[in-house]
């Protein structure tokens, strides 16, 4: 620097900031006998834990439809049931014969719940038949296909 001359400078810094996820339980130890004072223990600290998201389906039913003659119907209910954590999306069923029809088609079915779905077979011709029923749906496992005859 020269004598006379005014030299002035800004620093800037940047900090970085992390944040974190984190869950705090608090469960009590012991209560004391003479005072009657819950005595908590230390805080169990945890990270944020990352479930993935499940759709488990599975069918149920007694899809034996027996004897039913031509002009006549008969009904069974199909039970779609998801086991997983997240609402199970399903968009159609296949019978594999158009005798065997299902009422409703497409549905949603919450986490831990069922929902009913009722096959109606109404013969066309005096056959024997035997086919498997498969709901499409968005399960991420499970069972999606049910035999089914008549």
């Amino acid at each position: 620097m020269t004598q006379g001359s005014e030299h002035s400078s800004t620093a800037v810094r940047t900090v970085g900031l992390t944040f974190y996820l984190l869950a705090v339980t608090l469960t009590a130890s012991c209560i004391d006998d003479q005072s009657g004072l819950i005595s908590p223990t230390s805080p169990s600290v945890t990270a944020g834990s990352s479930q993935s998201s499940t759709r488990i389906i599975a069918l149920s039913a007694d899809i034996a439809f027996g004897e039913v003659a031509v002009g006549d119907t008969a009904t069974r209910a199909l039970t779609i049931s998801n086991t997983g954590n997240n609402t199970l999306t399903w968009s159609g069923i296949s019978t594999g014969i158009s005798d065997v029809t299902a009422s409703p088609t497409s549905g949603t079915v919450t986490a831990n719940e069922s929902q009913e779905v009722t096959l109606t077979f109404s013969p066309l011709a005096a056959i024997s038949f035997s086919s498997t029923l498969t709901v499409t749906s968005d399960k991420t496992s499970g069972a999606h296909a049910i035999d089914l005859w008549g």
